[in-house]
Parts: structure tokens; C-alpha cells; sequence
């Protein structure tokens, strides 16, 4: 499977401007969501090859995350509902 993300955060577009980034979320399914990289968990820490700590985070919404093959599942709602979604996708 193939997922992509659009960040708000202008350092990470920047960062990602003139080539793409992989990565993944510091968050684990079925988890607490981290706002801090006091709160990853150490086994994730490991596995980095780099960490960008940005202090506290807001304590907004996670990622929106969509599956489209075959229509629109979703994984995790976040800001951006389904509704909104499907308005886009269908024009």
C-alpha cells in the first residue's frame, strides 16, 4: 500500500520541497497519539535516523487517513471529514 501526507507545518514542506520524505508516524495504532519526542516510545526512537523535536504540540486532531481502491474507506478521521472528502473526489 502506497499513503502520502500533506503537512501544515511549514518546516516540513520546506523540507520536503524539492524531494519527498519517508517516514513513519510516531504514532501507533491503537495507541495514546505523542505530542512531544518525550512521548515516542523508545523502541520507535531507536529505529530513527533523525527526529525533529518541535517542543509540546498542539493537542489538535491526528490525520485524516483514507484507503482508495475501491472506493473511500476510512481508517482514522481527523479534520478533514469523509463528507468533505467525497464532495472533492466526486466534483
Amino acid at each position: 500500500q502506497f499513503a502520502f501526507r500533506i503537512s501544515s507545518s511549514e518546516t516540513a514542506r520546506k523540507l520536503a520541497e524539492n524531494t519527498p520524505i519517508t517516514a513513519t508516524s510516531a504514532n501507533v495504532s491503537g495507541k495514546e497519539t505523542s505530542y512531544s519526542v518525550e512521548s515516542i516510545s523508545l523502541e520507535l526512537k531507536k529505529k530513527a535516523d533523525y527526529i525533529i523535536d518541535y517542543g509540546e504540540l498542539d493537542n489538535g486532531p491526528t490525520s485524516t487517513i483514507l484507503e482508495l481502491n475501491d472506493g473511500i474507506k476510512v481508517h482514522r478521521e481527523g479534520p478533514i471529514k469523509r463528507e468533505e472528502i467525497q464532495k472533492i473526489i466526486q466534483g
